[in-house]
This record gives structure tokens, sequence and C-alpha cells, in this order.
């Protein structure tokens, strides 16, 4: 008998190859949060669209000079609103549209 694998609220990390120049390596590892209502994001403005994408980021692996950098904190948001806009290498779409692509991709919220 199959059993049913619990959803989490979180991702593990996801790995996303941008293309740019601003990390190295420019490897961005985010935990996403799951997107249950996809439908949400059809009526709203492309502002709108882009801030929800920003919400479904829980969290990230940036650091500065060795210090981690707050997903909270201005110049964390200003630094992954860039992000969000770049190429993921190998998928041909931008980093904002794979995390909504992936918040909505239940394997990836599986419980192990």
């Amino acid at each position: 008998m199959s059993e049913l694998k619990k959803l989490e609220p979180l991702s593990d990390w996801i790995e996303y190859e941008l293309d740019t120049k601003q990390i190295d390596p420019p490897i961005l590892k985010l935990r996403l949060r799951y997107l249950e209502d996809a439908d949400a994001f059809v009526p709203l403005t492309p502002m709108e669209r882009f801030n929800k994408a920003v919400d479904l980021i829980a969290e990230w692996d940036i650091t500065v000079d060795g210090q981690p950098l707050s997903l909270t904190d201005k110049t964390g948001r200003d630094q992954l609103t860039d992000f969000l806009v770049r190429k993921v290498v190998g998928r041909g779409i931008i980093l904002g549209v794979a995390v909504v692509a992936d918040a909505q991709d239940r394997e990836n919220f599986l419980k192990n």
C-alpha cells in the first residue's frame, strides 16, 4: 500500500544558477513557501505579482563580508529584487518566474 507524504510549508534548499557576475559562484540557494493558490496571481498587476514572488522566498544563502544578508533588511530586499530579473541558466526564464513555478511544485515540499 502506498503512503501519501505530508507537504511541508517550506521547501528544502533549491539551487538556481543565475546569469550574473554579482555573486561568486553564481548559484543562489533559496527556501520557498508553498504556493497553494496560483490563481491568486492572475488578476494582479505586474508589480503586485513581483511583490508576491518576493514573499514566496523564506530564506536565502547570500552573505556580505562573511555575514548573512537578511531578506527583511532593505539592502537584502533590494538585492533580491535585482536577482529576480536575472535569467536562470538552463531554464530560459527569469528567477522570479522560476520561484513562482517552483513554489507550486508539490515535489519541492514533500516531507522526506
